[in-house]
């Protein structure tokens, strides 16, 4: 074991009391793919909202859903403008939003039929969190909290690992490494 470490020497990133393990930042094109969809969806529900004639409610319903649309447009956009930052004690977005505690976690699902966003995992706590979410990268209800969406497959995949690693005490602290 030894061996192994010795290719993790102390460096002074390491020195950092909370230093970042690993930063999974979205896909730019699965980010702009899903920003265009809803802001196609947006112009498609107003142009039928100006040009169809339903009653009063029918046209009242299809403007709210193209607004809706353009408002998830823009959520989107900014939401996924940040990526996902996990430390030794959080998990947390590059603007420093945390979305779990280290200490929180109670297990990480990442299997193919675990309830989760599209090529991502989700993070049971152990304690309720308040619900937020931001679309395209992270969503948290309860005790769940799910990473993914524009996020890329394998950098997700590999942030659940760590993540696994760190709760379940397997990573040793940086203060044990070899500072040779």
């Amino acid at each position: 074991m030894n061996g192994q470490l010795a290719l993790l020497k102390a460096t002074p990133l390491m020195q950092e009391p909370n230093p970042v393990l690993m930063t999974v930042v979205p896909s730019p094109f699965r980010r702009w793919a899903m920003v265009a969809a809803f802001a196609i969806f947006a112009v498609l529900l107003l142009r039928l909202t100006l040009i169809s004639q339903p009653n009063l409610f029918g046209q009242g319903f299809l403007l709210a859903m193209s607004v809706g649309s353009a408002w998830m447009t823009y959520s989107t956009m900014r939401a996924t403008s940040h990526g996902i930052e996990l430390t030794r004690h959080q998990l947390r977005t590059t603007d420093g939003e945390i979305l779990a505690d280290v200490e929180n976690i109670r297990h990480i699902e990442r299997g193919a039929l675990a309830f989760k966003p599209s090529s991502g995992f989700t993070v049971r706590l152990k304690q309720r969190r308040k619900a937020a979410w931001r679309p395209g990268l992270w969503w948290r209800f309860g005790t769940y909290v799910g990473v993914g969406g524009v996020l890329s497959g394998g950098q997700a995949k590999a942030m659940a690992e760590v993540l696994s690693a760190l709760e379940q005490g397997l990573l040793p602290d940086h203060a044990d490494w070899s500072r040779d």
